[in-house]
């Protein structure tokens, strides 16, 4: 009885290797494919299977992995913290625009902005109409940030009359 579990045990031997080797292959293909995935998202190229035999390229891929792992962990922190400190300030200058009562100030303030920023962008956010936004992107490339417009020319007193005041 022994001797023909023996010879049946070797004889199934070829066909358990075969089944535990296919499952193998499935599981590395499926594990290649969402390495692969995660690799698009990285912006890196993917894993190309007939390469991994060479120790070379393993080793050269895992390094590559790893450097773009590693930046966008850091231009994902980074830009956290950068985006929160300009929703900040954006918040900030949108309460001092809405608190001032000078409409030079809240031109000057308008100066502030980046000159990319879109006019209608920047009224609808600051809740201003679009001359003034104009006339802040003006003065900027005119003059300065934080610059005041030209007061509006009127008439002049005579010297007399600022003797009597």
């Amino acid at each position: 009885m022994t001797i023909n579990l023996l010879s049946l045990r070797i004889a199934l031997a070829p066909v358990i290797v075969n089944l535990n080797l296919r499952i193998v292959i499935d599981e590395f293909n499926e594990s290649l494919k969402s390495l692969n995935d995660s690799l698009k998202d990285l912006g890196e190229s993917p894993v190309y299977k007939k390469r991994c035999r060479y120790r070379r390229y393993s080793q050269e891929k895992a390094q590559k992995i790893n450097s773009a792992v590693k930046r966008k962990l850091l231009n994902a922190n980074s830009s956290d913290e950068e985006d929160y400190s300009k929703d900040e300030m954006v918040n900030h200058l949108i309460n001092a625009y809405q608190n001032c009562k000078n409409r030079t100030k809240k031109t000057m303030i308008l100066t502030l902005l980046p000159d990319s920023w879109i006019i209608r962008e920047i009224a609808t956010m600051f809740n201003t109409p679009n001359y003034q936004v104009r006339q802040a992107k003006k003065l900027l490339t005119q003059k300065m940030i934080l610059s005041t417009p030209d007061p509006r020319p009127g008439k002049n007193l005579l010297i007399e009359t600022v003797d009597l005041i």
